[in-house]
C-alpha cells in the first residue's frame, strides 16, 4: 500500500503548489487591472489639462498679436544712435588737435564723453607705438 500512498502525496503537493501559483497569478492580474484603471483616469485628467493649456496659449497668442498691432514706433529721440563713423572720428581728432577738451568735443558733436575719451586714448596709443616694418 506504500506504493499507492507515496505517489498520491506527490500529486497532492503538486496540486497545492499549482493552486498557489494560480492564486498569485490571479492576484497579480487583479492589481494590473486596477493600475490600468488608475492610469486611464490620470490620462484623462492630463488630456483635459492639456486642452485647457492649449486654449490659454491660443488666447495669449491672440493677445500678443493685438498688442503688437497697438505698438507704435518709438520717437526718433529714443532710437539708438548709430556707432561713430569715420567723419565723426576725424572731427573728434581734429578738435582734439586744436586743443578742445573731451567734454566740449562730446557736447558739440552730440557724443558721450566716455566715447570721445576712449577714441583719444586709442589714438594716443596708436601714435605712440612704433611703426611696424
Amino acid at each position: 500500500m506504500d506504493w499507492v500512498i507515496h505517489p498520491l502525496i506527490q500529486y497532492g503537493l503538486l496540486a497545492v503548489v499549482l493552486s498557489a501559483c494560480l492564486c498569485l497569478f490571479l492576484a497579480t492580474r487583479k492589481e494590473q487591472v486596477l493600475d490600468s484603471k488608475v492610469v486611464h483616469a490620470e490620462l484623462g485628467q492630463v488630456r483635459s489639462s492639456l486642452d485647457v493649456l492649449r486654449l490659454q496659449v491660443g488666447q495669449l497668442e491672440r493677445r500678443l498679436c493685438a498688442a503688437e498691432e497697438r505698438v507704435e514706433e518709438p520717437p526718433p529721440s529714443l532710437l539708438p544712435v548709430p556707432g561713430m563713423n569715420l567723419t565723426r572720428r576725424s572731427q573728434v581728432l581734429r578738435m582734439a588737435r586744436r586743443g578742445d577738451e573731451p567734454g566740449r568735443i562730446a557736447a558739440e558733436l552730440g557724443l558721450p564723453e566716455s566715447e570721445v575719451e576712449l577714441l583719444l586714448k586709442v589714438q594716443r596709443i596708436l601714435t605712440a607705438s612704433p611703426a611696424e616694418p
